[in-house]
């Protein structure tokens, strides 16, 4: 059978050598007998237009571009689900995808040669989705950063000509430059990927992920992201804090422990948390720490805090503390595109804990200042947070009690979701809030004052609050258990509140 052949020839690829090695293409092919269709247009927009036209109408069941990568990108967009196979007559500049391939650069005879012969072979494609749904196909490297910005302003520029454009674009855009985030759909499983976040942290390239294996296997894959730090809290706090104002990153801190907050307090709370305010707004900070609390590990009495009853008091930071595994996803992808400090509370209670988890989409995001109502209840409203959510729940499983469990989520002034606790409160007209940590740093101090001058008028009894002791916990399993709140403390404080 008689086939046709759909050419398009860049000629001003390669330096202006694509005319002259498509010309030669062009000939050789005619005289092996080849029939040709001559797609070859002013621009690339039309030769696009010309090739779905004549792919769609079966004019042509094979086609060949000559050109670089540019040009192999546009045949690939043409060729894309479409049952006909694209040829490359390699004559850019860097070929870079032909290179990969194993085809012939700037060898006419050979590249006509190989298309003659009618081999093929299946090659994996990446398709771009546009904002508008519009899908591209890419054949190699998707520019989503900075190469990406520089050309798309080299390309509007008239002059200068040559590489004195693309080397003005990159000065042009060095000082404004923020990474462009991207979207990538492999296999069927969507994964929002963002190559400006970097880690820091005291062993998070070894152990295994850090002392809990957080960071497993990220080393390997992203080594250049992965930055081991010496045992010095404050100097890797003010180097993240650094790169977030510089913008082009986003630095995730770890702490092995929340105690450390103190060696590194003046980076995070007079640097970090003020930088936005201090700078009139227009400066984000993208900083996310993960705060490991450790309380009933048996770690002692400076490894075992709850930091959220003291980092609620400094402006600036806002706090997230997950109860759930699909909490933890939604609310660590949420503090990564948050542009203001976020620090996300991490009780080891849930490290091996078990649950429903967005497993896929691992993408999925919790919306910002979002309360979650555990239970229902119309007697009592409960606030609480962390692993002390499950520790309520059973509480009032085995008490019978008649109380609405709210679990609170975000923790910080900016971002508590006042609207659901209203609500709550005014059903309910009474209040018990529940923490696992020390009496004197108590999260519940700040939240109680808050809740009498807000809702006052609904409120039928005082406050009551459950907390840990005035100690903090200690080495000691029945010294710990007795420094920290769990269920048995939350059914003791229903109790009484039930015999009135």
């Amino acid at each position: 059978m008689t086939t046709r052949l759909g050419l398009i020839v860049n000629p001003t690829s390669g330096k202006n050598t694509g005319s002259l090695i498509g010309t030669r293409a062009l000939t050789l092919l005619r005289a092996a007998g080849v029939d040709i269709l001559d797609l070859s247009a002013a621009d690339a927009r039309s030769a696009m237009e010309q090739g779905r036209a004549a792919i769609g109408s079966g004019r042509i069941d094979r086609l060949v571009v000559a050109g670089g990568d540019g040009m192999v990108h546009l045949g690939a967009n043409l060729c894309a689900g479409t049952g006909v196979p694209l040829g490359v007559v390699a004559a850019g500049t860097g070929n870079d995808i032909a290179r990969e391939l194993g085809l012939p650069v700037r060898d006419a005879e050979e590249a006509v040669e190989r298309i003659l012969a009618g081999r093929t072979r299946t090659v994996d494609l990446a398709r771009h989705t546009t904002a508008e749904g519009e899908h591209r196909w890419f054949a190699g490297v998707l520019a989503a950063g900075f190469d990406a910005v520089v050309n798309e302003r080299a390309n509007r520029w008239r002059w200068p000509r040559g590489p004195m454009r693309y080397n003005l674009a990159v000065l042009r855009e060095l000082p404004v430059f923020r990474p462009i985030p991207y979207v990538l759909e492999l296999d069927g499983r969507r994964m929002e990927t963002d190559d400006s976040v970097v880690v820091l942290g005291e062993d998070v390239h070894r152990l295994k992920g850090g002392t809990n294996g957080a960071t497993r296997g990220l080393a390997e894959r992203f080594p250049d992201r992965i930055l081991g730090t010496p045992i010095s809290e404050n100097a890797f706090t003010g180097l993240a804090g650094g790169i977030a104002l510089d913008g082009r990153f986003t630095p995730v801190i770890e702490f092995m422990y929340a105690d450390f907050m103190w060696v590194a307090a003046d980076q995070l709370f007079n640097q970090i948390g003020k930088a936005r305010h201090m700078f009139g707004g227009d400066d984000d900070v993208p900083v996310v720490l993960r705060s490991k609390v450790a309380m009933g590990t048996g770690y002692g009495s400076q490894h075992s805090m709850d930091p959220a009853g003291v980092m609620v008091t400094a402006p600036g930071w806002r706090i997230v503390a997950p109860s759930s595994p699909r909490d933890y996803v939604g609310l660590f992808n949420s503090a990564l595109r948050c542009k203001d400090p976020v620090v996300v509370l991490e009780h080891v209670d849930l490290y091996t804990a078990t649950g429903d988890a967005p497993v896929d989409d691992l993408d999925y995001c919790l919306p910002v200042g979002r309360a979650a109502v555990r239970r229902k209840g119309n007697g009592l409203t409960i606030l609480t947070y962390l692993a002390m959510t499950r520790y309520v729940l059973d509480a009032v499983e085995t008490t019978g009690s008649d109380a609405e469990v709210i679990d609170l989520r975000w923790l910080d002034r900016a971002s508590i979701d006042w609207d659901t606790i209203g609500e709550s409160i005014k059903k309910t007209n009474n209040v018990l809030i529940a923490e696992q940590g020390a009496v004197g740093t108590s999260y519940g101090g700040w939240l109680a004052d808050e809740i009498q001058r807000r809702f006052f008028d609904w409120l039928d009894a005082p406050i009551e609050r459950v907390t840990g002791g005035e100690a903090s916990p200690s080495i000691s399993k029945v010294l710990e258990r007795a420094a920290i709140a769990r269920s048995e403390e939350v059914a003791a404080a229903l109790e009484q509140l039930a015999g009135g």
